[in-house]
């Protein structure tokens, strides 16, 4: 079983045997074991001569060298590093198997501190295994908590705090975990006459030990998810059915009824691997180079497709700008041809032609344009002497035309009936006027003055 597109290779490290797993083409499953000495170590180096494993994960199951909890400062960057460095070596000492892993922040005072799990794992057995590689590249040394830290989270409605028991050859492993962080976790070696029964007594010692750290409530229920195959989860459920774990919840990880627990955490690790792991940096430069390449060309590889795109883009633009100002020219020369026809027809202009004398003309000419009426005020002039000779009772004493404004000035007197009737004529006969004297109300012939402006008509 498995969905691995390339070749991936496990070494499985525990107490009583050292495997390892490889999975490719659509399968997984142990290729290889070794006896945990340094026979198994020296057959290791020897299959891997002739298979040519790409690299290496490697998957501890030890009983921890240390595990404990630290309070740092909240900090950030290259100062939280150096912290963390000081506290890991202050712990552990020059073990390079070390991590610390953040389980939240916590308020002391009034200073805001960073909850940390520290671990390491014991280096003599595990340096004597990397040195087995032998030149294949190591990809990471991962612990099995963190594997089930991952299976957790992926879990839906995961209670806030649980236990989870996960069974091996000759071990049981309890793993604590808080919103799906590890608080905890131990490997306890399994009597060669040890059942299920032995199982629940460790896991009724460990409920009364997290009452006693008031880790959790006395009365609450322990939720327990096991990790192992179904026909043993039946006999555990058997054993758990007594006083004393009544407050402990078994229930079933969903995908761990198909396979046993050490291929679902190999599963795990080659589909969504740790963020954080063991390994030093510098035992892992053999690995991390060809990806680092990779990365490299695919990044070559990405500039080179931008810079052809937007060259051709650049290109169709030039393109495009080159075929307007090619038609633009068209225009200008087709232009230009019209105006030389058009200038053959007329006669050219004589040789001592007075360009000044022509200005001055124009600007006389112009300036008759705005001084004469326009033709529609000459027509609105005829219309209203036609009207005054009809009516003399509205008498005219001066008319005087305003070239700047183009508006036509009439002074004169009449009655105010009179006016009003004159203008509602004008009005009537859509003669745009404005009224800026008229006769007093109930007087007799009076001043009146009014302005018609040019071209009113309708």
């Amino acid at each position: 079983m498995s969905v691995f597109k390339r070749a991936f290779f496990a070494l499985l490290l525990e107490n009583h045997a050292v495997r390892l797993y490889g999975g490719e083409a659509g399968e997984f499953s142990e290729r290889a074991a070794f006896t945990p000495d340094a026979t198994g170590q020296a057959a290791l180096t020897a299959w891997l001569q002739t298979q040519q494993a790409p690299a290496v994960h490697v998957l501890v199951n030890l009983p921890e060298a240390a595990e404990l909890r630290e309070n740092i400062p909240h900090l950030r960057g290259s100062e939280r590093r150096a912290v963390l460095a000081r506290k890991l070596n202050q712990h552990f000492g020059d073990n390079p198997f070390v991590m610390a892993t953040r389980l939240g922040a916590e308020t002391v005072g009034l200073r805001q501190e960073e909850s940390l799990r520290l671990t390491a794992l014991p280096r003599a057995p595990l340096q004597g295994w990397l040195d087995a590689l032998c030149g294949t590249p190591l990809a990471g040394i991962y612990d099995v908590p963190q594997l089930v830290s991952i299976l957790a989270r992926q879990q839906t409605r995961w209670p806030p705090l649980c236990l989870v028991l996960t069974l091996h050859h000759d071990a049981i492993r309890q793993t604590l975990l808080s919103a799906g962080r590890v608080l905890f976790s131990r490997l306890l070696s399994r009597p060669t006459d040890a059942g299920v029964e032995w199982i629940a007594d460790e896991t009724e010692r460990l409920r009364a030990y997290l009452g006693r750290q008031r880790l959790i409530a006395a009365d609450a229920d322990l939720p327990v998810f096991l990790l192992m195959p179904a026909d043993r989860q039946e006999e555990l459920r058997r054993a758990f059915a007594r006083p004393g774990l009544e407050k402990c919840v078994l229930q079933a990880l969903s995908s761990a009824h198909a396979m046993s627990g050490d291929l679902l955490l190999l599963q795990t690790l080659a589909r969504h691997p740790p963020r954080s792991q063991y390994a030093p940096a510098a035992l892992r430069r053999d690995y991390l180079r060809p990806r680092r390449q990779r990365v490299a060309l695919c990044a070559g590889a990405l500039i080179l497709l931008a810079g052809a795109l937007w060259g051709g883009v650049n290109l169709s633009e030039a393109n495009a700008l080159q075929t307007r100002t090619a038609d633009l020219h068209l225009k200008i020369e087709q232009t230009q041809a019209q105006y030389r026809a058009e200038a053959s027809r007329h006669p050219a202009l004589p040789p001592a032609f007075d360009t000044e004398a022509a200005r001055r003309l124009l600007a006389a000419y112009d300036q008759h344009v705005d001084a004469t009426p326009p033709t529609q005020m000459l027509t609105d002039l005829h219309t209203l002497s036609i009207w005054l000779d009809q009516h003399p009772e509205i008498r005219l004493d001066k008319l005087r035309w305003q070239a700047e404004v183009r508006t036509l000035s009439l002074e004169g007197t009449a009655t105010p009936a009179n006016f009003v009737r004159f203008s509602r004529t004008l009005a009537g006969r859509n003669i745009e006027h404005e009224i800026q004297q008229a006769p007093a109300a109930n007087a007799g012939d009076a001043a009146f003055r009014l302005f018609i402006y040019c071209g009113s008509a309708a």
